[in-house]
């Protein structure tokens, strides 16, 4: 309640986006301490409000990656879709995000091979970025939960030998 009058308070101010942000962090952590499912549709509400309201790119990328994990916990993978295609087609940190989150959700939808060509695409896109060891790994690991271990090896060799400072290494051996 306080943030949305906070929000109400602060509707000229360059402080309304955060607000409405953090209204929808607020919502998720209702949610997840009760499994109420109106706290996530507040939630998703307010985080559509915050993408929105955005006026800078961090603000753009933060509520975007909040509301596209929001529509996943939901299962509501059709309005996640889409909501990060269309970024993920960009080479910028709005794209690189969009493309990380889109891959996650074609996991947890089901989609194996979606899911497969967007880390293989992340992974060359964005092969000098400093979290390209992750998406390495997820890859890798997706090859290994659905048996496909001639492409698993593949990866977790090519992982191994070009992030061995990486902390997934262990998990990867």
């Amino acid at each position: 309640e306080y943030f949305n009058q906070s929000e109400k308070t602060l509707y000229n101010v360059n402080y309304r986006q955060s607000a409405i942000y953090y209204c929808a962090i607020c919502a998720m952590q209702e949610y997840y301490f009760s499994n109420d499912l109106s706290w996530l549709n507040e939630g998703i509400k307010k985080a559509e409000e915050a993408v929105v309201a955005a006026h800078t790119e961090n603000q753009k990328i933060s509520s975007i990656k909040m509301l596209s994990e929001m529509y996943i916990e939901k299962k509501d993978f059709d309005k996640c879709e889409q909501l990060l295609l269309p970024y993920s087609r960009i080479g910028n940190p709005l794209g690189k995000m969009a493309l990380f989150q889109l891959s996650i959700m074609y996991e947890k939808r089901g989609e194996i091979q979606k899911a497969a060509d967007s880390w293989q695409l992340y992974t060359v896109r964005f092969e000098y970025e400093k979290d390209i060891d992750e998406a390495y790994f997820r890859y890798g690991e997706l090859m290994y939960n659905f048996e496909n271990y001639k492409k698993c090896i593949e990866v977790f060799d090519k992982y191994k030998t070009n992030y061995p400072q990486s902390k997934y290494l262990q998990i990867a051996y």
